[in-house]
């Protein structure tokens, strides 16, 4: 289902509990984001998720609850963080954060054991020392997108152990 505004405001997610696909694009005012957002979080059947142009500023730890999620997609907002309770995706196979305001990465994140793909391009980032890539053994494609070398010297050492493809953008 993709869904964008003006249409979000009086949808009653709580009576699509067989969802398995949700597409929120564009959201509604900052005041009235949040509702929606710890309201998805009883759609237990989603295997995907995408909420772009939100303008969200954090995500709800409620987002630990949709234990059948594969594919998240929370570019083009406007988050600092992300929750914990994100590291409760277990069967999460590829996550996007591009374009947000993210300056760390909780180092849970370094238990979504199935995860292929991260898009962490375009945020704030610094360093990548909460992340053990080394233990992300699905990991395939890593997209660091980054105005400056501040990575590099990071990056580089991990391409090697690891022996695995990185996109690095700079």
């Amino acid at each position: 289902m993709k869904i964008s505004s003006p249409g979000i405001g009086g949808l009653p997610l709580h009576s699509l509990q067989g969802l398995k696909e949700l597409e929120l694009s564009k959201g509604p005012p900052r005041t009235s984001a949040f509702p929606i957002l710890t309201e998805i979080s009883g759609l237990q059947c989603l295997t995907k998720l995408s909420i772009c142009h939100f303008s969200i500023r954090y995500l709800p730890p409620e987002i630990g609850c949709l234990k059948k999620l594969e594919y998240l997609d929370l570019s083009f907002n406007k988050m600092k963080t992300l929750p914990v309770e994100i590291s409760y995706l277990s069967r999460l196979i590829s996550m996007k954060v591009a374009n947000n305001k993210l300056m760390e990465l909780p180092s849970a994140i370094s238990s979504l054991s199935r995860l292929e793909s991260l898009d962490l391009s375009n945020n704030k980032l610094t360093s990548l020392g909460s992340l053990e890539l080394a233990s992300m053994h699905r990991l395939k494609k890593l997209n660091l997108q980054v105005p400056s070398y501040d990575l590099l010297p990071f990056c580089s050492p991990v391409c090697v152990i690891l022996g695995r493809e990185f996109c690095w953008f700079f």
